[in-house]
């Protein structure tokens, strides 16, 4: 894992030390690490964070958070962004967006902060989002103008695959006849 930008990867754990790097050790950094992340995930969120630090199967189905939390929690600036919490952390918001409908998701761009907005760029810029069916991206205008204007103004690098992959549903597209 990383701590501080430096990589503890190539460690054996061995010795007394051995326990601390240990990732499965309950009393090792690592699981310190994860600990942390789940105790600052959003009140709805917590029981799933946990399952997932513990390296558990979150429960089926959704936690019940509203995905405009979930896009807050995944915009939200960590303090340490080089733990051994940084995967889960990442992938753990991600994975319950990508569950969601694309509608619950357009409306919850519209309900969330800036900072979820920052969140919401990055899983519409994401795997998860861009390798549906096409029809399941279709995004209401509303939503995508959000979306394209916040990443305009504060991801730049997520913009042009935003515009690519962000699709319009079908009644807002001209027809010509």
């Amino acid at each position: 894992y990383e701590a501080g930008g430096q990589s503890i990867a190539s460690a054996e754990p061995v010795g007394p030390l051995g326990p601390l790097c240990d990732p499965l050790d309950p009393a090792g950094l690592p699981a310190r690490h994860r600990a942390r992340w789940a105790a600052a995930a959003p009140a709805g969120l917590r029981e799933y964070a946990g399952a997932w630090a513990r390296g558990e199967e979150p429960s089926a189905g959704s936690p019940g958070a509203p995905a405009a939390v979930v896009f807050h929690w995944l915009g939200t600036v960590r303090e340490e962004p080089y733990d051994a919490a940084r995967l889960i952390a990442e992938r753990a918001p991600l994975r319950l967006l990508a569950a969601a409908s694309t509608e619950d998701l357009a409306w919850a761009v519209r309900e969330t902060d800036r900072t979820g907005l920052d969140g919401a760029v990055r899983f519409f810029a994401g795997e998860e989002f861009t390798t549906r069916h096409p029809k399941r991206r279709r995004v209401p205008d509303t939503a995508r103008d959000l979306l394209l204007r916040h990443a305009r103004d504060r991801r730049p690098g997520d913009l042009a695959v935003l515009e690519r992959r962000l699709l319009r549903v079908a009644q807002d597209r001209i027809r010509r006849s």
